[in-house]
């Protein structure tokens, strides 16, 4: 019996450490396991006496984002819900000719699902001419993206199928809950996978091969300040069948050195990183340079295409920067030290007050 209640209690403790939310707190940390029950309406009281179901779900600012790649091209994928407005977005960029085709819709935000997690429901957005559906299959533990972007403005018609395949149970990738305050934080669920699919630009046929292409999934939701502001890069690469990938952020967390989401991804292995500081020059075109406090991280990001987004109303402003480009340095781990080559990926520099 005393056998038979030690086991009940480490399976408790171990669904607690993976609840996000325990008893309307937030559970901070991060993990190299998913966390489940995203359910940010569980908190108690973020906003004090305004923290009523739909002040929490109107403040609640939720996406999910995929950076896909191989030896040719760069795709990124986002399904986003300010609830203010919703974006859904594709970017398609050929490094080896340095095209782009950039496809962007302004909708309302009920017309966008985003689930509660990623292993959790489906994110859709369907219009006449663009669709987008994102499903992980729980028995197959596959990861599916579909997109079709059809008489889009004068842009070519688009389609692209990719899977990739993501274990939680024996695949690492990285999830953490940031606190901004004592009742207020966000979640993320990052991770980095090898990939298959095929990419379709009018009548031109282009396959990704599980042995040179990768995708970085994320998952993101949270009670963040007004204004939300932050820093951001991710990349990755496969070399020789292997995959290695780095996702560093700069946030409003409140203490970073504890609280962040930093972390280089090893062929299925999650490596935690410190916190870092960016240097970002005004011009955003110019190098960014990532380091933290130790010298384990040095790196520069160079863009190379750029991607912004503004706006200015009297209810909302947003200055967003999320250029395209190459990050080249080192990043030391306690075990070994990375050279980051030539790495393709991108940054954001984000502002959004409202």
């Amino acid at each position: 019996m005393t056998f038979f209640l030690l086991i009940v209690m480490s399976e408790n403790k171990q669904i607690q450490k993976n609840l996000l939310i325990l008893n309307g707190e937030f559970n901070t940390g991060k993990y190299t396991f998913p966390l489940v029950d995203i359910d940010f309406m569980k908190s108690y009281k973020p906003f004090g006496i305004f923290s009523s179901k739909a002040i929490k779900n109107f403040k609640l600012k939720e996406w999910q984002a995929f950076q896909v790649g191989n030896e040719k091209f760069f795709i990124l994928i986002a399904i986003y819900n300010a609830k203010t407005m919703g974006i859904v977005r594709f970017i398609l960029f050929d490094k080896e000719t340095g095209e782009k085709l950039f496809y962007e819709k302004k909708v309302f935000p009920k017309s966008l699902k985003i689930p509660h997690s990623i292993l959790e429901g489906e994110a859709e957005y369907s219009s006449a001419d663009f669709k987008l559906h994102t499903k992980y299959d729980v028995l197959k533990k596959k990861i599916d993206i579909k997109i079709s972007i059809t008489d889009f403005k004068e842009l070519p018609n688009i389609k692209f199928n990719i899977s990739a395949n993501y274990n939680p149970d024996t695949d690492q990738s990285i999830s953490a809950c940031i606190p901004f305050s004592k009742t207020t934080a966000m979640y993320s669920h990052k991770g980095l996978c090898s990939a298959t699919g095929l990419l379709n630009i009018e009548e031109e046929e282009y396959a990704f091969d599980n042995t040179n292409s990768f995708l970085i999934f994320d998952d993101h939701k949270g009670f963040y300040p007004n204004p939300m502001v932050y820093n951001w890069v991710t990349a990755a690469k496969t070399i020789d069948g292997k995959t290695l990938g780095l996702n560093l952020t700069e946030n409003q967390s409140v203490n970073p050195d504890k609280y962040n989401e930093n972390c280089l991804w090893e062929n299925g292995k999650t490596h935690f990183l410190p916190a870092v500081k960016f240097s970002i020059p005004k011009d955003i075109n110019e190098k960014w340079y990532i380091k933290d406090k130790d010298g384990n991280i040095d790196l520069c990001f160079t863009p190379i295409d750029h991607n912004p987004f503004y706006l200015n109303l009297l209810f909302l402003k947003a200055k967003y920067e999320g250029p395209l480009g190459i990050i080249t340095g080192t990043i030391k781990t306690k075990d070994k030290t990375f050279e980051i080559l030539e790495f393709f990926g991108m940054g954001e520099k984000k502002y959004i007050k409202g």
